[in-house]
Order: C-alpha cells, then structure tokens, then sequence
C-alpha cells in the first residue's frame, strides 16, 4: 500500500507536468504539439533523479493527459506518454551512475555528460517516439518526419538545459553558509546586474544597445559562480535571462527582432550558452573548493 505523501507527491508531480505542457504548447508552431521549448522535460529529470523512478507513473500521466487534453488521437497521447517517460528513465539512470560527488553537476565530467546525454542525446528519445505518433496518426505527413523531429527535439533539450539544470543544482544536498557579509555582497552583485541589464535591454541609454553589450552579463556570472553557492550562481543566471525574455516581450533591447523566430533562436542561443558557461563556472569553483578542503585535511593531519 503506498504511502499518503507518495499519492500526494505524484499527484502533485502529475498536475506540475500538466501545467508546464499546457504553458509549451501556447508556444507550438507547429501541428499544435510541437513546442518552442518544452518545460516538463526540464521537471522529469530532477524527479526521478531525487524521487527515484517510483513516480514515473505521474510523469507518465501528466504526459498523456496534456496531450490528449488537445484533442489529439489517444494513440498518439499514448506514444507521447512513452517518449516522455522514457527521456528522463535513460538520463537519469545515466547521471546515477556517473555520479561521484554528493552534489550533481559539481565537476566538468557531470556537466560535460550532462550536456551530451541528457541534453543532447535522450531528447532524440521523446522526439523519435512522438513524431513518428504524429506521422503514424495522420497528424504530420512522414516526409517531413526530420524536421519536425529537429523542432521536438530542440523544445526538450531546451527545457533540459534550462529548466532542469536548475532544479538538479538547486536541490542538491548541500548546507548554504549564510552570513552578513555574504549578504552584502550579495546585495550589491544584483544591484549592478538589474542596473546593467535593464539599462542595456530596455534600452534606458540608447547608445548603448549595442549587440557585445549582451555579454555583460558574465562578469556577473562569474562573479556568482565563484563566491556564491551553486544555487545563488544559477538563480542569478534565470534572472538574467528573464530580464531579457521581459524586455523582448516588450519589444526592447538586443534581441528584439521583426521576426518572433529570430528574437526566439537568439535567446535561446545567448540563453544555452550562458547556462553551459555557469555550469562550467560552478563546477570549476567546486572542484577548487573541494581540493583547499582536501589539501586541509592532509595539513591538519600531518599537524596533529
């Protein structure tokens, strides 16, 4: 018999899952289930890799019921259903077993397997499945299978990548030091990036929308990065690409295009590098910390 928390979580982890879908495919070009970027990827994988794969079932749910919510054929939701559950089983199961530090993504051999397979590789899992149930369904005619598949593919990856390295950095198991001092710093690390950010992307001087203004950014990130914990880095990195997404909706700042596309395949771009980059950044930050606290141990040792 399961437990009330586990039906309370899968629940909750299920309706999550709906919603996310439902707010990507407000974003689909094309057929109506392809989307621009695909949230709920970037949620399965921290699922199962922090709650284990007992609640595969809910992100299998939630997969089929935001599908057939769009009044698609139920064999299609199905197929849906499947690629959606099986992307984060092989991801996961993979950083499981690369892991070998208490924090994933701490080193460059995470992140880098990070990338390759559960950004890269696994969403080629999800696309295959769900557009041959669009070719197989009548939905999409099969000699475009390729690029719609590219489309699908790049919606997972990106949730992947964004969405989801947040929430594997984020929860973690690590203690987050707090003092005043850091605080401080802190305050004044933001203060200069909202200052910056929206000075550049809302256009505020305009001589200075300029497009190598856009990396501007990084001082900020690097700065996180390497005198803030993990978490701190990559919330910092959200919002400054949420600074940017705002100010685009807006029609400002550098990324602000004639065309929805273009405005889109630049942040996407400026944000995918910038979230690899602090990945980098945290992990090289890491490694650092954890040989000072290493070579510690060994002069405390050879002391006593």
């Amino acid at each position: 018999m399961q437990r009330p928390g586990f039906i309370v979580n899968s629940i909750l982890i299920a309706l999550t899952f709906f919603l996310l879908a439902k707010l990507g495919l407000i974003l689909s070009l094309i057929y109506s289930n392809v989307t621009l970027i695909w949230l709920p990827s970037g949620l399965s994988l921290p699922v199962l890799l922090f709650g284990g794969n007992k609640y595969l079932p809910a992100i299998s749910t939630g997969a089929f019921m935001a599908t057939f919510s769009t009044g698609a054929p139920i064999e299609f939701a199905f197929l849906t259903a499947v690629g959606n559950s099986l992307e984060p089983l092989a991801s996961s199961y993979v950083l499981k077993f690369q892991k070998n530090s208490e924090n994933y993504l701490s080193n460059f051999k995470e992140v880098i397997i990070f990338f390759l397979f559960s950004v890269f590789l696994a969403p080629l899992i999800s696309a295959s499945i769900g557009v041959f149930g669009l070719c197989m369904t009548g939905m999409s005619p099969w000699n475009n299978y390729f690029n719609i598949a590219f489309d699908w593919w790049s919606g997972n990856a990106f949730g992947v990548l964004t969405l989801g390295s947040f929430l594997i950095i984020f929860f973690s198991e690590s203690n987050i030091k707090v003092t005043n001092y850091r605080i401080l710093e802190l305050s004044i690390l933001l203060i200069f990036l909202i200052f910056t950010q929206v000075t550049i992307y809302f256009e505020l001087i305009p001589m200075l929308v300029s497009k190598p203004l856009a990396w501007t950014a990084y001082p900020f990130l690097i700065w996180a990065s390497v005198r803030f914990h993990p978490r701190v880095a990559i919330s910092v990195t959200g919002l400054t690409i949420l600074i940017i997404i705002i100010a685009t909706i807006n029609n400002k700042g550098l990324f602000n295009m004639s065309s929805i596309s273009q405005s889109l395949f630049l942040i996407y771009g400026f944000a995918a590098v910038t979230i690899l980059n602090t990945l980098f950044f945290i992990a090289a930050t890491s490694e650092k910390n954890k040989k000072n606290h290493k070579n510690k141990k060994i002069n405390f040792i050879l002391i006593k």
